[in-house]
This record gives C-alpha cells, sequence and structure tokens, in this order.
C-alpha cells in the first residue's frame, strides 16, 4: 500500500505557519522548517551529521550570540528529516533568493539517495505580479494552488542539487562556476543569479568591499539613517542575498571602522569615504576572516568588469 503521508520542508517557520492556516493542513500533511542560514559560515561536514551541528553552533554562537538551548530547538526539528520513510512524497518550499537557493541544495544533498519522489515549490517570477514573490507574498489561500503547481525533481536534477553542494560546502568557486557553465536545469530557475550574489560578497577589486559592504556604506554616505533605519532600508532594496536584519546588523558591526555609529545616525568616517571612492582597499585595513562556503573571503577578489571571481595566489 503506498504512503499517503505528505511531508513538507520549508524554508522557515513564517512560511510553515502559513501552511499550517491553509486548507491543505491536516494530519496527513508533516510539516518541518528548515532552521538553518548555510549561506554563512563553515559548512564542511556532512548535512545533519553530528558533526555539522556541532560545527554549526558553535559558529552561530560565536558570530551571532544564538543560544545553544535555542540551536538545540532548531536540531531537533532538522533531525525530523531523517526519519522520513524511503516511499514518502517530500515537497520543498523554497525562494530564489541565496540564502533559501543554497539551504535548499543542502536539503537535496541529504535526500540524495535516499528518497525519490522529490518535489520543489521555489517562489519566483509569478504571472501578473510585479517583482520576485516570496512566500511571505501568498496568503495561507494560495497554498493550495501553489502545491498543484509542483515540480517533480527527477534523479539529474538531484544529482546536480548534489553536486552544487559539494562544490560550494567542499571544492572551489571555480568548481561551482564550472557546473553552473553547464546547462542547469530549468527546474533550478534562479540558481545561476543566486551564486553570482555569492560571488559579489568577496572583496571587490575595485576597493576590497562586498557588495552588500559597498551599499551599506552608500546609504550611511547619502542618507540620514539610524542603524535600525538604515538595515530596513538594506532589507527593502533589490537583492538576491534573502539575508534578514540579524545578517545586516552583522554587517554593519563589521564596517565599525569605516562608519560612526550612534544612536540616532550611522554616519561614514573618512576613511571610509576614502575606500567607498576607491581610494582605499578595504582588505589593507581590515583583516577579518570568514568562510564563505568552503574557502576564506580574502582567498578571492570579485571583479566587476570582468563578472568574475579571481583567486589569490597564497
Amino acid at each position: 500500500m503506498p504512503n499517503t503521508i505528505q511531508y513538507h520542508i520549508f524554508n522557515g517557520d513564517s512560511s510553515k505557519e502559513a501552511f499550517l492556516h491553509s486548507p491543505l493542513n491536516s494530519d496527513a500533511h508533516v510539516k518541518i522548517a528548515w532552521r538553518e542560514m548555510l549561506c554563512e559560515g563553515p559548512v564542511n561536514e556532512p548535512i545533519l551529521s553530528d558533526a555539522f551541528f556541532y560545527t554549526r553552533a558553535k559558529y552561530l554562537h560565536e558570530t551571532y550570540g544564538i543560544d545553544l538551548n535555542d540551536f538545540e530547538n532548531g536540531k531537533s526539528e532538522l533531525l525530523r528529516i531523517t526519519q522520513i520513510s524511503a516511499d514518502a512524497d517530500i515537497t520543498l518550499w523554497f525562494e530564489y533568493d541565496l540564502f533559501c537557493q543554497l539551504n535548499m541544495m543542502a536539503t537535496l544533498s541529504y535526500l540524495a539517495g535516499k528518497h525519490t519522489n522529490i518535489y520543489l515549490v521555489c517562489a519566483g517570477v509569478e504571472e501578473g505580479k510585479k517583482g520576485l514573490q516570496t512566500l511571505g507574498h501568498y496568503k495561507p489561500d494560495d497554498y493550495p494552488q501553489l502545491f498543484a503547481r509542483r515540480i517533480k525533481l527527477s534523479q539529474a536534477d538531484i544529482t546536480f542539487a548534489q553536486n552544487v553542494w559539494q562544490a560550494y560546502a567542499f571544492g572551489t568557486p571555480e568548481k561551482l562556476e564550472q557546473l553552473l557553465r553547464r546547462n542547469t536545469p530549468d527546474t533550478f530557475p534562479y540558481l545561476n543569479s543566486a551564486i553570482k550574489a555569492h560571488f559579489k560578497r568577496f572583496p571587490s577589486t575595485t576597493n576590497g568591499l562586498s557588495e552588500a559592504q559597498h551599499k551599506i556604506l552608500t546609504f550611511a554616505s547619502n542618507e540620514k539613517l539610524s542603524k535600525n533605519q538604515l538595515v530596513g532600508k538594506l532589507l527593502r532594496s533589490e537583492n538576491t542575498l534573502g539575508f534578514g536584519d540579524l545578517q545586516y546588523f552583522h554587517l554593519i558591526d563589521n564596517l565599525s571602522i569605516l562608519l560612526k555609529i550612534e544612536e540616532e545616525r550611522v554616519t561614514i568616517n573618512n576613511t571610509g569615504k576614502e575606500i567607498l571612492s576607491g581610494k582605499k582597499d578595504f582588505t589593507q585595513i581590515s583583516d577579518k576572516q570568514y568562510y564563505l562556503g568552503a574557502v576564506l573571503n580574502n582567498n578571492y577578489r570579485w571583479d566587476d568588469t570582468y563578472k568574475k571571481l579571481i583567486p589569490l595566489s597564497s
């Protein structure tokens, strides 16, 4: 007798909560939230392994101050994925941005070889709507229609996703770029732009700033904004990172040597102005190192003229 239980893995708690209020919700639908942000920090351990959780807990606590009890709650939710039966139907609910696309690749990498009935709902382009849509743009009553349009992933799709994750988490940007130069499956229409956004997180050849850092300094230079207002403007600006306020507050704090951060206003200092104009290079005054996938941020530079990453000799 076929398994009648439907499993749903959501990109976060908000979309899971929306599903709970949709006409689809019933005991026959098991809902799991993917409580991670694998676009940030080291990820070079097998997904959902003990080593993976140890590495992630350490990074998230040290970098973002995530309480270990809160992490354990997220871990317990993620481990529910390991209990899904092999013959179950699994629907992934994700979005177009880098944050979601990498979490989705990681999810598929874990499911590869264990499950074959995998479907995808990926929010992005919606006919008749302006701009790219997130799952948050949809009401609970819209979820049955989204579910009806889900796409069945082929074995080739799943293998491709697995290879992308391996290249991101364990390989090099070159390997990732080589994969995307081939024919990315039509089932992942937003992956290439998301990975391009990832490449732009490396220091630029112009001034040593990532694209997001450059945007922060530009906003602080042009407008009178408090820290909260600056984060709000970043969240509203058009981008494919998919970051939340936690990531943007962290980015601003890491630029503190270029900014004067007061309660009512964030202003750019003279050094920040020189870097923004390209007279100085941020990497020459900042020694902060952090992982972007499997490599450190200062091992590559993004060349916006040629639209490519340039490896630096060690």
